[in-house]
């Protein structure tokens, strides 16, 4: 009775086993939501940040919170980094399985779009500069020996909050080393 017992389990077991070795090794998970409303609404109520509230998840988690908003900085310093970036990722085994046509259809259409973002981004960035200085801002360019000195001391930030961090600590080497390969 046992061996019986022992045998249908093992067999079970078994096919399980085969079962889940015939699907594929990984799965997707995508998550949406619809908003009911139009567009321009729901631009209103992202672009404006004292409208947060109105519609926060998290404010109708803990009706206490309280948010208070100060006035922005009237001063912006130029770093000459990089704070506007686009990436487009795709599953490598996915472009590798495709025929070498569509690879090149595919190639050819990032490298376009990468070819009108760019231009994109750079308008945008003086479209900001330039709506910065309407409102009163001002744009701070530091000469280079200055803007060295102050990259200077703020390069060790990472590496003090990994300190106080370490699990942070492989994503940071990963970012140092992405930027080191980027330069």
């Amino acid at each position: 009775m046992f061996k019986s017992i022992a045998l249908v389990i093992a067999l079970l077991v078994a096919a399980v086993l085969i079962y889940a070795g015939t699907k594929p090794d990984t799965f997707t998970l995508q998550r949406s939501a619809t908003i009911g409303a139009p567009p321009d609404k729901v631009f209103a109520l992202i672009n404006d940040v004292k409208a947060f509230n109105t519609w926060n998840p998290f404010a109708r988690k803990d009706p206490a919170a309280k948010l208070q908003y100060q006035g922005a900085a009237k001063y912006m310093t130029e770093t000459g980094q990089a704070y506007i970036f686009s990436i487009a990722m795709l599953s490598k085994r996915w472009f590798d399985g495709l025929p070498p046509d569509l690879q090149g259809i595919v190639m050819a259409t990032a490298k376009q779009a990468g070819a009108e973002a760019i231009p994109w981004s750079l308008d945008f960035l003086v479209a900001q500069r330039k709506a910065w200085a309407e409102k009163g801002g001002e744009v701070i360019a530091l000469p280079a020996a200055d803007r060295a000195e102050m990259m200077a001391k703020l390069a060790s930030v990472g590496d003090d909050i990994v300190k106080t961090k370490p699990e942070l600590k492989p994503l940071w080497d990963q970012m140092v080393a992405t930027a080191k390969r980027g330069n």
